[in-house]
């Protein structure tokens, strides 16, 4: 099961999917994951984090960002990505 981690800036309201630059990164395990969200939350970048394991593709874990900012709560945004 893939992870996926999608930062949040409470300012703007943003949502996204955490990139190496290029590429969504995905992690093969909660542990790698939880790694990465502690070296995140470690810069201060302001930015929230959340660690999703229902996506199984990073175009899910994009679409779940896109309903997110338009307002959809996270419950609903999952299942509607899922679908």
């Amino acid at each position: 099961m893939p992870y996926f981690i999608v930062r949040h800036n409470p300012i703007t309201g943003h949502r996204y999917v955490h990139t190496d630059g290029r590429n969504e990164k995905v992690f093969k395990t909660m542990t790698f994951a939880m790694q990465e969200q502690d070296r995140l939350m470690s810069l201060c970048s302001g930015h929230d984090v959340e660690i999703h394991g229902d996506f199984t593709s990073a175009r899910q874990a994009r679409e779940y960002c896109r309903l997110r900012g338009e307002g959809m709560d996270m419950e609903t945004a999952i299942a509607g990505a899922l679908s």
